[in-house]
């Protein structure tokens, strides 16, 4: 056996010994390596590598004698040497001499290595790979394991000798490798003083060959050994924040709020990890998770049902439901409005506008302000008769009765101040009056507002501070006698909860305009409800955000200008029309002619304060309730003149003169109903509806491109029967481009459609249309031209040319055929719509009936549509539909012609809706139900909620959930649960 390299580590690992045949010349000694034919002779290198068995797992290493001819099946053919130009300079020779010296193994670890092989024999024996599996089942185990093979002899001394023997050689093993392991420390690398002291030579030498440290160790390198900055590094940060922790434990009492586990009792239960060291959370997130760590139960359920402190209730649910919502760049009122097409039915004719507060009812009200439904019951509920249920909503005990201001300050959380406004304690005037006005009447109506005989009757309920607020003198009696409460009652404290959770949620509106408004948007102040409230502000508040407006302003519209003011301060009244002498007045003549100095005055005054001129207040004036035929006003009263500031504050709050805003109420309603509805007492819930409508209307007139004034020559009905200089131009253009035959000459059939073809073209010319649109534009006039003016009953295109005639040869003047002169009038209208809603022949035949039985393909009406307001919002959404689809517009038209005459299968329907749209199949019958759209007025409600689904990201399945949210009927928290996550769901996907 060749000399073996020994270890000079003395740990007693394992040598492997390789037999390295290298064909390579050894310095000094190239002759002695040659035989006698010239060949180079196969030197033996023998070099010892030590590796730790924890590495590979393996037990004892066996020494391996790996000899190169063993694996070779033939010798290696003798390297060819050329030998180019002179031998070297003998000084580029090595010196003989300079040889390494051998490397000599000790006696010692031969014999170490002998009884390793012993050791490995006998685990071998009984089983064992590795002395590390002898370690893992301990001594007992391996004492019972070496018992039971039969093949052995073994006592418990011997046993017990050799599992000390494996113990021993493990921790050598794992001694050795930690010294390894030390040198991939980078931190440890870093410092040159505490660098791993190696044996280089012997290092150099064990990885010389058979294998590197890399391949050897590389592979466990991530699993076992940190990164510095990484917590399970002794030198990363968390082990510097360990340690701080461990200096700053002693520096307090056990009980001082100083100690850390006592400020963070967080961090006790905090895993020491990466993530917990290097992720920051916001304070709010850290707060949170320490309150939830104190309360047993359901967090979000006791937020849900708790009633105090008076921020609560809080339902986490329904403000998923919103956040999620906003991420998407929507909002509930949004979903209230497509379900409900609010915009559709503003600008439909309705014979009243008493039906948005069905539209937009208390829940629409909730859901525009972000009012969790709990408190919106708690605003809206009937009243409270119990004590105890009162007193649980100010936090207290049925038998804590709030007899003392200093408790109810407590229960609200609010200074003196704050509770003297509350209960309209403050001083309050009526116009020039010097009483001071009790609460009941202004500042604290709604509180005082109950007219009940079950409880006691006086009023107001408030805190007794003394004279200088209207009190009296001396303190009455009270019960108890220490109480600073007085006139306490149920339904005073159930007002007061409620009107104070509404201003601390609304929080733009003081007490006293909350309280001002609640009285002029309810109609009936007994009842303790707050519905009509709710209603109101949700129509309020936007105003306010876009217009500025003020709650007296808005509260007029409702009922009545406001004549109380705060000391030091003038009412809302007083800075339009100056002192109170106004009101009152009696007989006030508003003719255009009269002489009546006193109404005179009087008018310019209300023109002052209006700032109006005479001639719309005379025009306003007709309508007021009470004036007489002859235009005289018995009694000018604050209902009278608060009806005059409402006609007129409505219509400038939209940008509208009162004679714009009066032609396009009669858009929206009958002629003259809407401003009748107005000029009534108190109208309330119809101004409501006035100012939705008109709100809408002005916003969609903003999107179409189209002032009032072109809105109301598009929709008009009065047609003049004059002719003018222009129009006698017109009629004469026509007649000189086409040959005059005799009036009374009977055509056929086949020359009337050659005549009208003939007209349409050169009609087209004076109105820049196309004569094919030209064309089925006039068919669309003759079909409404006797509704939309009686007096052309019977009367068409044919009989217009009729009447040219007439004119050109001298027959009649135009004057004299008013006829005539209104239909040109009729058609210029109609070439108007068709400019401003960019229809094309095709966009025509979609609206006109296709025959008697088969209805228009836009309206799903048999008869032709009129030029009505309705009809100009159908055109809008039409065209911005075509817009949308961009090439695909005249694929859209025939699928509406296909769908009105062909009436097609729901499902051949829906592909062809999903085609055109770029829809999911699936998703498009969820959402058309049962009901195949035959026209565009059906499709319209189709494409609206895909449209708001898509923003959203949600299903139509997931959409059906989320339209429950607008269903009158409370929905059970399961629900709000489940459609929370679904929005949520769909804001982070």
């Amino acid at each position: 056996m060749a000399d073996c390299r020994g270890c000079s580590c003395q740990c007693g690992c394992v040598p492997i010994e390789v037999m390295v045949m290298a064909n390579k010349k050894i310095p000094g000694k190239s002759d002695a390596t040659k035989n006698a034919k010239g060949e180079k002779k196969k030197v033996t290198e023998t070099v010892t590598v030590e590796v730790p068995d924890r590495a590979s797992r393996s037990l004892v290493g066996e020494p391996q004698v790996i000899n190169e001819s063993d694996s070779a099946e033939e010798p290696e053919p003798p390297m060819e040497v050329v030998v180019v130009g002179d031998e070297p300079p003998i000084d580029d020779k090595p010196q003989v001499g300079d040889e390494p010296p051998e490397d000599i193994e000790p006696e010692g670890n031969v014999a170490a290595r002998a009884d390793l092989l012993l050791l490995r024999e006998r685990l071998a024996n009984l089983g064992y790979s590795s002395v590390f599996e002898v370690l893992r089942e301990g001594p007992a185990a391996f004492l019972a394991n070496a018992q039971q093979m039969p093949d052995q002899t073994m006592t418990d001394t011997e046993a017990g000798e050799l599992f000390a023997q494996a113990q021993a050689r493990a921790a050598s093993l794992t001694r050795f490798y930690s010294q390894l392991s030390a040198r991939c420390e980078p931190a440890l690398k870093a410092v040159e003083k505490l660098e791993v002291a190696v044996a280089s030579s012997q290092m150099t030498r064990s990885l010389s060959t058979g294998g590197s440290y890399t391949s050897w160790f590389s592979q466990n390198a991530s699993a076992v050994f940190a990164h510095p900055d990484s917590a399970g590094s002794l030198f990363s940060p968390a082990s510097y924040l360990t340690d701080l922790y461990r200096v700053a434990k002693p520096l307090h009492p056990s009980t001082s709020g100083l100690r850390l586990d006592i400020r963070r009792p967080d961090l006790g239960q905090l895993k020491l990890s990466d993530s917990n060291i290097n992720e920051e959370i916001s304070t709010l997130q850290l707060t949170l998770e320490v309150l939830e760590g104190s309360i047993t139960g359901d967090v979000d359920e006791l937020l849900r049902t708790k009633l105090h402190p008076i921020n609560l209730p809080y339902n986490h649910a329904y403000e998923q439901i919103r956040q999620g919502m906003a991420v998407k760049k929507s909002n509930l009122p949004e979903l209230w409005s497509v379900l409900g097409d609010f915009e559709g039915q503003a600008l439909k004719q309705q014979a009243s506008q008493l039906g948005w507060d069905v539209r937009m009812p208390a829940i629409y009200g909730r859901d525009a302000m972000g009012m969790s439904p709990e408190l919106s019951t708690m605003l809206c509920a009937a009243r409270i008769t119990s004590f105890g249920n009162v007193a649980a909503l100010f936090g207290l005990g049925a038998v804590d009765y709030i007899y003392h201001a200093s408790m109810l300050k407590q229960a609200l959380e609010v200074g003196s101040e704050t509770l003297i406004s509350l209960l309209g304690s403050g001083l309050y005037y009526n116009l020039s009056d010097p009483a001071i006005v009790p609460a009941q009447s202004y500042g604290a109506a709604y509180i005082n507002g109950w007219t009940t005989t079950s409880e006691p009757a006086s009023k107001p309920l408030y805190w007794y501070l003394g004279v200088a607020l209207g009190q009296p003198g001396n303190k009455p009696a009270n019960d108890p006698n220490d109480a600073d409460m007085y006139n306490r009652s149920n339904n005073g404290y159930d007002r007061l909860n409620r009107i104070f959770r509404l201003q601390r949620h609304v929080k733009v509106l003081s007490f006293e305009e909350l309280d001002w408004f609640i009285c002029q948007a309810s109609s009936d102040l007994d009842s303790p409800s707050l519905a009509q409230a709710l209603q109101a502000l949700a129509v309020y508040l936007p105003l306010r955000e876009r217009y500025g407006m003020t709650v007296d302003s808005f509260g007029a519209c409702l009922g009545l200008l406001n004549t109380f003011h705060a000391a030091g301060k003038s009412s809302f009244y007083s800075t339009l029309f100056g002192d109170a002498d106004l009101i009152g007045l009696i007989n006030v003549d508003f003719k255009q002619a009269t002489t009546h100095q006193a109404s005179l005055n009087t008018r310019a005054r209300l023109c002052q304060g209006l700032q109006i001129d005479d001639g719309t207040l005379i025009v306003l004036a007709q309508f007021l309730p009470g004036i007489t035929a002859d235009q005289v006003l018995p009694v000018l009263g604050l209902e009278q003149i608060s009806a005059l500031y409402r006609l007129v504050a409505i219509a400038r709050l939209f940008g509208l003169s009162v004679a714009q805003a009066l032609q396009l109420w009669d858009l929206l309603g009958a002629p003259g109903a809407i401003v009748q509805a107005l000029a009534a007492p108190g109208p309330k819930q119809v101004a409501l509806g006035v100012l939705i409508s008109t709100g809408y209307l002005i916003d969609w007139m903003h999107s179409a491109q189209l002032t009032p004034e072109q809105l109301i020559a598009l929709t008009s009905r009065q047609y003049p029967t004059r002719s003018t200089p222009e129009l006698q131009n017109f009629i004469e253009n026509i007649y000189s481009t086409l040959t005059g035959r005799p009036v009374d000459v009977v055509r056929d059939a086949a020359e009337d459609a050659d005549l009208r073809t003939q007209l349409a073209r050169h009609i087209a010319a004076e109105f820049n249309l196309k004569p094919t649109v030209a064309a089925a534009a006039l068919v669309w006039v003759d079909a409404v031209a006797s509704t939309m003016a009686p007096t052309l009953s019977g009367y068409g295109l044919l009989g217009f040319w009729a009447d040219i005639e007439r004119v050109c040869l001298g027959d009649a003047t135009l004057d004299g055929l008013p006829n005539a002169v209104q239909y040109a009038y009729l058609m210029r209208q109609f070439a108007q719509v068709c400019h401003w809603a960019q229809l094309g022949e095709q966009d025509l035949q979609i609206l006109m009936p296709a025959n008697a039985t088969t209805p228009s393909a836009l309206t799903g009406a048999l008869t032709p549509p009129q030029l009505t307001l309705e009809l100009l919002l159908l055109l809008s959404r039409y065209r911005s539909w075509q817009r949308r689809l961009g090439n695909k517009a005249g694929e859209a038209q025939g699928l509406l012609l296909r769908t009105a005459i062909q009436a097609p299968t729901l499902q051949a329907c829906a592909q062809q809706i999903s085609d055109l749209q770029g829809w999911d199949l699936a998703q498009t019958l969820v959402l058309m139900g049962n009901t195949v759209p035959r026209n565009f007025v059906a499709l319209l409600p189709l494409l609206q909620r895909m449209q708001l689904l898509q923003r959203l990201g949600l299903s139509a399945s997931d959409f059906s959930w989320v339209s429950k949210l607008t269903q009158t009927a409370a929905i059970d928290q399961a629900t709000l649960k489940l459609i929370a996550a679904k929005i949520m769901a769909a804001a982070h996907g």
